[in-house]
């Protein structure tokens, strides 16, 4: 199912607004939360050279296996999207590369491909700049 919100919408205490595996909630408005918002962790997905994660749902992912990852699909997702990816090995994160099918470029503060180490966490938020639409990336070490 769908619902779309074109005013003020309040949540007060625990408020679901469809269900977050099968529905999609539009918010045409600001959403004012006093309490957290909760995402959802994917099921793990496997690195690869187009690193897919339209098969599962949610925004935080596991990722197994060492292969570069060059470019991430974008179905499932929009402009303003943000995902988690905790890394279980090292993988090799490559910037800037030409995009194929329905997938975006990776692009990194330093320019730079990024080499991740098991445990931890980059995060990205899909955009588009002029014609250019990539996944963003920002982590504490701010590469």
């Amino acid at each position: 199912g769908a619902a779309t919100f074109n005013g003020d919408l309040t949540a007060n205490a625990n408020t679901t607004l469809g269900n977050a595996a099968t529905d999609t909630v539009t918010l045409t408005a600001t959403l004012n939360a006093s309490n957290a918002i909760n995402g959802a962790q994917g099921t793990a997905a496997a690195s690869a050279n187009d690193l897919d994660l339209a098969e599962t749902t949610g925004n935080v992912f596991g990722i197994t296996g060492t292969t570069q990852i060059n470019q991430i699909n974008t179905t499932g997702f929009q402009n303003g999207s943000v995902i988690h990816l905790l890394f279980a090995d090292a993988v090799t994160i490559a910037d800037a590369q030409t995009p194929t099918g329905l997938t975006a470029r990776i692009l990194t503060a330093s320019s730079g491909n990024i080499t991740t180490v098991a445990d931890e966490i980059w995060s990205f938020i899909l955009t588009t700049s002029g014609t250019i639409r990539a996944w963003r990336a920002f982590n504490p070490r701010n590469s």
